[in-house]
């Protein structure tokens, strides 16, 4: 897979995992957000080959605001 791939396929999941977020207390029951978890850290785990140092981080702290904002190319507060 390509990096430009790769990093598709994680803003996607991102993208999902916020989503999921945003609808925790407006439905009931609540969506799972462990499911997104896991996603995120599978990839991470098989793309390490495509991710920057500063993504990398971003994703070992869970920090994924700013691992979205990073893919998306915005400024990255504290960064």
């Amino acid at each position: 897979m390509s990096s430009e791939a790769a990093h598709a396929e994680l803003k996607a999941a991102l993208e999902a995992f916020f989503a999921d977020v945003a609808r925790q207390k407006s439905v009931t029951p609540p969506p799972p957000l462990l499911p997104h978890f896991e996603i995120i850290d599978r990839w991470q785990a098989k793309n390490t080959a495509h991710t920057s140092p500063q993504l990398r981080h971003f994703l070992q702290n869970k920090s994924y605001q700013k691992a979205l904002h990073h893919l998306e190319g915005k400024p990255v507060e504290g960064h």
